[in-house]
């Protein structure tokens, strides 16, 4: 399901071999904008990101797709 949340320019390009490496990612943000997080899957790999602040302190641009999917 989400290999079909592709960006435009369609994955990355791995350092070994020519071939775009497929990306497939999800992002989310909490309820008043506490915390927000990216998770993508490519070839073997996993990568989470999250951005908060511990104590919960809302801030309008936790976004995760501007805030954490970036990164």
């Amino acid at each position: 399901m989400l290999s079909r949340n592709l960006r435009p320019n369609e994955g990355l390009k791995s350092d070994y071999s020519r071939e775009p490496l497929s990306v497939s990612w999800k992002t989310g943000t909490s309820n008043s904008y506490r915390d927000a997080w990216s998770v993508a899957i490519f070839g073997q790999y996993v990568m989470a990101v999250w951005v908060g602040s511990f104590d919960g302190t809302e801030n309008p641009a936790y976004v995760g797709r501007d805030a954490a999917a970036p990164l």
